[in-house]
């Protein structure tokens, strides 16, 4: 994880927006609909944030700099 915070904060100090999509989001009992999913992702990408993080829960701001960043 400590690896992960890195990359992602050096991709966000050279202007990258970044979206971490946890693998719960997408399967298991608790996974989101392929419409949830969707309409997160639409979020995403036409909001303004620059890091997000998607879980089982939905959309939610990804802070690197603290550890751990998983909600």
């Amino acid at each position: 994880m400590a690896r992960d915070r890195r990359d992602i904060g050096l991709l966000a100090e050279q202007g990258w927006r970044v979206l971490v999509v946890w693998e719960c989001a997408l399967r298991g009992r608790q996974k989101l609909s392929d419409e949830a999913l969707g309409e997160r992702l639409e979020e995403w990408i036409c909001g303004g944030g620059n890091c997000a993080q998607i879980d089982t829960q939905g959309i939610g701001l990804l802070d690197v700099t603290s550890a751990p960043y998983r909600r």
